[in-house]
């Protein structure tokens, strides 16, 4: 009877056992899978939310979290500030922006013997508030009147008041008061790659178009003709691939900050994507002259040459 109890008080014994080691094994399995989830979501924050997670992402290759793409994300957010920026920029200088129009007599015409109208447009900004605009020389070489036009349509009678002799700038003057002004920056913190936009009057006739860029190179020489079989040296310009079209001639070239730092010139004739400027601090050099002279003079070194025998 003895044995009889005790070996079904076995059972009872052994079933009592297996409770107390079945539960410590739960326990440890709970601990154990809430150290996991404590160790996934530590990581899910250091892929997302820290600097080091994104070339963790990257090597593992990584750009999903919780159904959020954050390379798309970040992308979009890039896109959109440099859009934002471009949108900036020209709200602040557009306004500044003008068009012009040059007119000169052309030749008499032998049957009737009335002179022909001859009329070219071209793009300036302006850069005092009672009406002294930057354009290029070449845009108001010939000219005999100047029609300029604001951003708001208002027209005023233009004249040139000043050129450089040894370079493409002229400045135009128009009797204004109050008018907006573009901010010049500094050309020599120019980078090759960085983002610029380009304002001016494309073709004569779509005035104030607005077209994005880079900075392709620094320093660049061009031999830039007029269209008339003349042609000039230009010197240290800066080349860019935004698209710069006839009758942006004169017209800003902006960095993201919305400042000047060059003026649209040249273009090549064979080939898309490469234009070129002149850096605005050729312009802030010939205003300094001028405000002071009233002309733009360059400073140059005389030096004659001769053998001395002894």
């Amino acid at each position: 009877m003895d044995l009889n109890a005790t070996q079904r008080l076995k059972p009872w014994k052994s079933f009592s056992n297996s409770r107390v080691w079945w539960w410590r094994f739960v326990g440890g399995a709970l601990a154990m899978i809430a150290i996991a989830f404590a160790g996934s979501l530590w990581t899910l924050y250091m892929l997302s939310a820290t600097s080091g997670g994104a070339a963790l992402r990257e090597k593992l290759g990584i750009n999903n979290i919780n159904g959020i793409n954050i390379q798309s994300t970040r992308t979009d957010k890039i896109i959109v500030e440099e859009s934002s920026a471009v949108i900036e920029a020209n709200k602040k200088v557009g306004p500044a922006v003008v068009s012009i129009l040059s007119t000169a007599q052309g030749p008499i015409n032998p049957f009737t013997g009335q002179a022909s109208t001859q009329q070219s447009s071209g793009t300036g900004f302006i850069i005092t508030t009672d009406g002294l605009i930057a354009t290029n020389k070449h845009v108001v070489k010939g000219g005999q009147s100047f029609t300029v036009t604001t951003a708001e349509g208002k027209t005023f009678d233009g004249k040139v008041v000043a050129t450089d002799p040894t370079n493409d700038l002229a400045l135009m003057k128009v009797d204004a008061r109050g008018l907006p002004v573009a901010d010049l920056g500094d050309s020599d913190r120019v980078e090759v790659g960085q983002y610029v936009i380009a304002i001016g009057n494309a073709l004569g006739e779509f005035q104030n178009t607005v077209t994005l860029g880079v900075i392709s190179a620094e320093n660049r020489t061009v031999s830039a003709g007029d269209g008339s079989g003349n042609s000039e040296m230009l010197d240290g310009l800066l080349q860019t691939d935004a698209a710069i079209n006839p009758g942006n001639s004169g017209g800003p070239l902006l960095n993201l900050a919305g400042q000047v730092i060059g003026m649209n010139t040249a273009v090549t004739g064979n080939a898309q994507g490469i234009g070129f400027a002149l850096p605005i601090n050729d312009l802030k050099r010939d205003l300094e002259s001028y405000n002071k002279t009233g002309k733009i003079l360059q400073s140059y070194i005389g030096a004659r040459v001769q053998s001395i025998t002894k």
